[in-house]
């Protein structure tokens, strides 16, 4: 009997360029409900920063734009960019929010306010889903995942994961406000 010869094509190579965007650090990642009142004098600091609206709407600013955002938005603060948060419309708004390193080429693509796509939502709905699972949720108002899951190395993959996958919809699919 002939044995056939099986070619197998290589999809995907490793290129130079592979490391589009890289989070290679995270140093806080927490979801938190606000109160009606709540505002934020604001600060700035050298890590991106993500702020997820998970509920209700907060106000934010980048430097000298203000944005008011709702359930599915998301906004990305540079390094050493000037913001502040605040409830918004009366509500006791949800937020996931993280800061954390990045490096990569397409740095320059990211930055500001975004109105998510259905398709970032559902992973953002996976990544909050993955995150309550490996954290039993407290009844508190805030829940700090970071500091609960930094000693489990399979987690933290994950969580760099989401975070990367989230940032490639931000640069490729994703309009900004």
């Amino acid at each position: 009997m002939k044995k056939d010869k099986i070619f197998v094509k290589k999809l995907v190579t490793k290129h130079k360029n592979w490391d589009l965007l890289s989070v290679t650090g995270i140093n806080s990642l927490f979801e938190t409900k606000f109160m009606p009142e709540y505002y934020f004098e604001g600060e700035c600091h050298s890590p991106w920063e993500m702020v997820y609206v998970i509920d209700g709407s907060v106000g934010v600013t980048a430097d000298d734009k203000i944005y008011t955002l709702s359930k599915g938005d998301m906004i990305l603060h540079k390094p050493m960019e000037f913001h502040k948060i605040w409830s918004a419309d009366g509500t006791s708004p949800c937020v996931l929010i993280s800061s954390f390193d990045l490096d990569g080429s397409y740095i320059h693509t990211l930055g500001g306010a975004y109105h998510l796509t259905d398709d970032a939502i559902n992973v953002m709905n996976l990544f909050l889903e993955y995150l309550h699972n490996e954290f039993k949720k407290t009844t508190s108002n805030s829940i700090d995942f970071y500091n609960t899951l930094s000693k489990n190395e399979i987690s933290l993959q994950t969580i760099l994961n989401y975070l990367e996958l989230i940032l490639l919809y931000l640069s490729s699919f994703v309009k900004r406000v």
